[in-house]
């Protein structure tokens, strides 16, 4: 939500630190628009009354992965480190303890047992939100062109023809 924010973060807030959460556009951006269609839904619009905001947040979704690594390249005395969320979902006590490291915080006894107890109660869970690349206008093909050095950078499974 903050990522085309993060310039204004830093001069408002100088001494800030920054984890930029990661995750492969094919899922994320078709997860972010089910995610706000349902709400539109919910409020009995039709498709086709909002049918231009869906393009129109698809091409913002772009700028959620470029704004945060350009604007952190041109401020490395930030504070920062990204996250892959597969790291995340997979190990989430080896990444938070990752990030608190990366960032120079000192991670408590009592914080690290909350995390492992979270950990394992999230090996049951199961989310129920399904969406796909396939119901919006989007394609892998673009996708994959317009962040290509993610692609590259986080080896993320490629699903276009390119």
């Amino acid at each position: 939500i903050m990522s085309g924010w993060v310039e204004a973060l830093i001069e408002e807030f100088p001494d800030a630190r920054f984890v930029v959460l990661v995750r492969d556009p094919a899922e994320c951006i078709p997860s972010c628009l089910k995610l706000v269609e349902s709400t539109w839904k919910g409020k009995g619009w039709r498709r086709e009354d909002y049918e231009r905001s869906l393009r129109i947040l698809t091409d913002i979704s772009f700028d959620h992965f470029h704004n945060p690594a350009a604007v952190l390249a041109v401020h490395p005395e930030v504070p920062q480190v990204a996250v892959d969320y597969r790291q995340l979902t997979s190990s989430p006590q080896e990444v938070v303890h990752q990030v608190y490291q990366a960032l120079g915080i000192e991670l408590g006894a009592e914080y690290d047992g909350w995390l492992q107890a979270q950990a394992e109660r999230e090996k049951k869970h199961h989310s129920k939100f399904e969406y796909s690349l396939g119901e919006y206008e989007v394609s892998s093909e673009r996708i994959e062109a317009e962040l290509v050095n993610f692609y590259e950078q986080y080896q993320w499974p490629k699903r276009g023809s390119s």
